[in-house]
C-alpha cells in the first residue's frame, strides 16, 4: 500500500470510531435528565464493580504480582455488557446514533 492509501484507510477508520460507535439510550414515555443521570450513574457503576482480570501475572513463590493490571478487552466488553444489561432492566432501549 501507498502511504496516501494508508493514510485514506486510517481516517475512514478513525471517522467510524468517532462516529458509528455510540449509542443513544431513551425510554419510552420519557424519562428526566435527572432520572436519567441517576440510572446512567447507576449502571456504570454496577459495570465497575466487576472483579478485574489482570492482563500479566507473575508468580513469585507463593506471591502473585500483576504487573499489568490495566482492562483488558475481556474486563471492557464485560463491563459495557453489564451497563448495557442495567440500563435495560431499567426500561431503556437502545438507537443507534
Amino acid at each position: 500500500m501507498t502511504r496516501v492509501a494508508l493514510m485514506r484507510y486510517g481516517l475512514a477508520l478513525l471517522l467510524l470510531a468517532l462516529t458509528g460507535c455510540s449509542t443513544v439510550w431513551y425510554r419510552t414515555g420519557g424519562v428526566s435528565p435527572e432520572r436519567f443521570a441517576q440510572d446512567d450513574f447507576g449502571c456504570s457503576q454496577a459495570g465497575a464493580m466487576l472483579p478485574r482480570t489482570p492482563q500479566s501475572v507473575t508468580a513469585i513463590g507463593n506471591t502473585l504480582y500483576y504487573s499489568d493490571p490495566t482492562l483488558g478487552w475481556a474486563n471492557v466488553a464485560a463491563m459495557w455488557g453489564t451497563y448495557g444489561r442495567c440500563m435495560e432492566s431499567l426500561g431503556y432501549r437502545t438507537r443507534p446514533n
